[in-house]
């Protein structure tokens, strides 16, 4: 074998190994920022009704007013 077939089958093997690593990160990434934003809307949904005594119904997971709206509303203090 040449080295003009051990250079081409080596960067075959490279990019191969290089595209399923940056899938695989990406993957890990969505998962992370999907977590992230699920955390966040369970501690938005936590503090409005929660600390409210007439609720927003904000019609959020893990809110007790689970009423849904067409638009977010919030109460002014």
């Amino acid at each position: 074998m040449s080295l003009e077939g051990i250079g081409a089958i080596s960067a075959a093997s490279v990019a191969a190994i290089g595209i399923s690593t940056a899938l695989i990160v990406g993957l890990w990434q969505l998962k992370g920022a999907l977590r992230t934003a699920e955390d966040q809307q369970a501690a938005f949904a936590r503090f409005f009704c929660s600390n409210d005594p007439k609720p927003a119904n904000l019609g959020l997971p893990g809110c007790a007013c689970r009423q849904p709206q067409g638009v977010l509303q919030l109460h002014r203090r």
